[in-house]
């Protein structure tokens, strides 16, 4: 299991990064389609 009270900032900003990222993806998909 995931540890998030281990977790530093270059960690969780690159878990956001990640998910912003999915998210902009799958909008440009639906636009797209």
């Amino acid at each position: 299991m995931f540890k998030f009270d281990h977790m530093d900032g270059v960690e969780w900003g690159l878990a956001g990064l990640a998910l912003i990222i999915i998210a902009a993806g799958v909008v440009a998909f639906l636009l797209i389609d």
